[in-house]
């Protein structure tokens, strides 16, 4: 897996019609592509995050892309890293079937798949601005 970090640190995010920042960190393995935006630290010491998540799943013949957004926190505990979300407070982005997998077009899909978040960010989407909004 390959990180792209920004080493500017997070910056808050959260006015409607307002230009969505870059990803904080690009993370890429074999068949996923993750974007993620820093809000900010917890009162445990963990890292908030806006994850895009980009993968590609096979249940029949050649599977499907398909992007989500959720919220996480990430917390460094000495030798292991703990990631806490809920799955089923994610939404799902973008959705395309494939005759079969590559390297190539799920980096284009994770592309359409940021800018659609960056879209609908730019165009008030009250459930997209959720993700962004600093939590207490």
């Amino acid at each position: 897996m390959t990180t792209a970090p920004n080493t500017q640190g997070p910056r808050p995010q959260s006015t409607a019609n307002e230009r969505l920042r870059d990803p904080d960190q690009v993370k890429r393995d074999a068949r996923a592509v993750s974007y993620e935006w820093e809000l900010g630290k917890d009162e445990d010491g963990g890292t908030r995050l806006v994850v895009l998540s980009v993968s590609h799943h096979k249940r029949s013949r050649g599977g499907a892309f398909v992007s989500s957004l959720c919220n996480m926190t990430v917390k460094e505990m000495g030798f292991m890293t703990e990631r806490s979300f809920s799955p089923l407070s994610a939404t799902r982005i973008s959705v395309e079937a494939v005759a079969r997998f590559s390297s190539k077009r799920l980096d284009e899909f994770a592309a359409s798949a940021l800018q659609r978040v960056r879209d609908l960010y730019e165009q008030g989407d009250p459930q997209v601005h959720g993700y962004f909004q600093e939590q207490a």
